[in-house]
């Protein structure tokens, strides 16, 4: 039934949408779910534009579950979205309207004066841009799978861009522009974004479809027109401001989302400042949505579920109904391989670097190559691997972590032998383990590499392999050369000049089993993860397929260029 102001009663529950407006005027629209006894009660805030009136529930309890257990949640419309005025340009307002909606939650009646936060990815990034601003009445947030930086890590990776994920989300984002400009225009979008896959092998990028300047997308367009961390990107940047962060934060993330590292960058950030006994960290296997315990080729055990809303809910009682502390240690991560969750005091945990060197007796080319890992480092004479290189038949993505789901993006744990059967990728692979090892933290490579052309890409790949031979990645990552030096600028690196690339693959808490072995992949391309290298060195977006040029790759393993990964093992 409906009350005399239009909102909608339960027994329990009042749903209403409310109107703010901003400081430039515009008005932005909020769906609420309330307790119905009526008076004051603490607030729980999403800003998203994925439409308030689901409230992301794909992966959280439904907002009126929340309000059952007493809290007031407001649901926002971000600026130009679905019921909110104003034009949307992905993160340019969010800082402000966040601060003013702020001001806003303490003016509503229902309100105790109390708001925390909560939502994953934009709406993650979204509490992030308000908390640097300390506004009055937040207590406490729980920024979820996102990145204090809009760069790297979002937009591109060392220079590489996240195709995959952005030119998908563009699209998607692009469908509600095209509603609100032209209702015709909708269902084109909406079938562009149903075979989006097929649109990642579109060159040059800059012409891909409805994500050229001034369409539906056009911001795509922009994301392409800087590729470097340039003031365009640093405008939305926090990462130097978490320590400025004056709240409890709980971070949540996943061992396969396409947000890791940025999760680990707002507990570290956050954890310097002065709520640093207050921040603390859970790590899932999940990947960006929906969180599960299987997907992919992995079943990840009963433990995998996801329970992210009671974990926050225990949150939310600690610090917006003086609730009981939260039980437990500081992170609670989920080991992959052994399938269960550990508990660490902070992150990363203490750990040795363990170094596998990359070794070959005649060539690593595939798994059909004899390519082996070791804890020697080799000798002055062992010959390098070589491998060709062409754009028009790239190194193709089977999971990783990319977004947002499965059937846009590569994503999620994989049996890798389709990959590693093709000559384009080096296989080195250590022998059976003796003992398990237990890996947490940060896992590095140094690749000592070449190329004869202008650039290129290259990409280490870790995974585990069982005793039947399935192969299944752990983590990745890509390193476009000419910003080895920094994505400040591009650096060229002369062709045929050997260089070593010191990359962090990426963070990892992983028990690799007894008579499992470890296999590390170097290749250069991950494609649709992120964009072929056309190898000419020219701006990213611009090149067409015919411009590419076939680049030889050469990986040297010798005394002078000892190529290894180091992986972090725990005691």
């Amino acid at each position: 039934m409906a009350d005399a102001q239009g909102a909608v009663m339960s027994d329990t529950i009042v749903q209403e949408t409310l109107e703010s407006k901003m400081r430039d005027g515009t008005v932005l629209k909020a769906d609420v779910w309330r307790p119905a006894a009526g008076g004051k009660h603490p607030v729980l805030l999403i800003r998203l534009p994925y439409d308030k009136s689901q409230g992301e529930d794909l992966c959280y309890a439904h907002p009126s579950w929340y309000a059952r257990h007493g809290y007031a949640v407001v649901v926002q419309d971000v600026r130009g979205r679905w019921a909110s005025g104003g034009e949307f340009t992905p993160f340019e307002s969010e800082a402000d309207d966040g601060e003013d909606t702020m001001s806003w939650l303490g003016s509503l009646p229902f309100s105790n004066g109390r708001v925390g936060m909560y939502g994953f990815s934009y709406p993650g990034h979204t509490q992030l841009q308000i908390a640097v601003r300390k506004p009055e009445g937040l207590r406490c947030m729980v920024p979820a799978m996102t990145s204090p930086d809009l760069y790297e890590g979002w937009a591109y990776n060392n220079g590489a861009f996240a195709l995959a994920f952005n030119a998908s989300w563009a699209t998607f984002l692009a469908d509600d522009v095209a509603r609100r400009r032209d209702p015709d225009l909708e269902p084109t979008l909406a079938a562009q974004y149903a075979k989006v896959n097929d649109y990642y092998w579109w060159l040059p990028l800059t012409a891909i479809p409805n994500l050229t300047p001034g369409s539906p997308g056009g911001f795509f367009a922009d994301w392409l027109a800087h590729e470097t961390k340039d003031e365009y990107w640093k405008q939305w940047d926090v990462t130097d401001k978490l320590p400025q962060v004056s709240v409890p934060t709980l971070a949540v993330g996943g061992l396969y989302d396409v947000f890791l590292e940025g999760t680990m960058a707002n507990y570290r950030g956050i954890r310097r400042g002065p709520r640093s006994d207050d921040t603390r960290l859970v790590i899932g296997p999940w990947y960006h949505m929906p969180w599960m315990p299987a997907f992919g080729d992995v079943d990840f055990g009963p433990e995998a579920r996801n329970q992210v809303d009671l974990f926050q809910l225990a949150f939310f009682d600690q610090w917006l109904r003086d609730g009981d502390p939260a039980k437990g240690a500081r992170v609670r991560a989920f080991v992959s391989g052994a399938n269960r969750w550990h508990d660490f005091e902070d992150w990363p945990p203490p750990a040795k670097p363990w170094p596998l060197h990359l070794r070959a007796r005649t060539r690593a080319n595939s798994i059909s190559g004899d390519g082996f890992l070791s804890e020697e480092a080799p000798g002055s004479s062992e010959a390098p691997d070589t491998y060709s290189y062409d754009p028009a038949t790239p190194t193709q993505s089977r999971g990783g972590r990319s977004c947002c789901l499965d059937f846009v993006a590569p994503m999620g744990p994989y049996d890798q032998r389709p990959v590693e059967s093709w000559n384009g990728v080096l296989v080195y692979s250590s022998e059976p383990l003796a003992k398990e090892r237990l890996v947490a933290g940060m896992i590095r490579a140094h690749i000592c590499a070449a190329t004869n052309q202008p650039d290129t890409d290259w990409v280490v790949k870790v995974c585990d392999v069982d005793p039947s031979g399935r192969s299944i990645n752990i983590q990745e990552t890509i390193q476009r050369a000419r910003f080895a030096g920094g994505t400040d600028r591009s650096r060229p690196i002369p062709a045929g000049t050997v260089t070593e690339f010191v990359m962090d693959v990426g963070t990892c808490a992983h028990l690799f089993k007894a008579g499992h072995r470890v296999r590390v992949q170097v290749s250069s391309s991950h494609f649709p993860h992120w964009d072929r290298n056309l190898n000419t060195g020219n701006p990213v977006g611009v090149d067409k397929l015919s411009d590419r040029k076939v680049a030889i790759q050469t990986v040297l393993h010798d005394a002078a260029h000892p190529s290894r990964v180091e992986l972090p093992v725990l005691a």
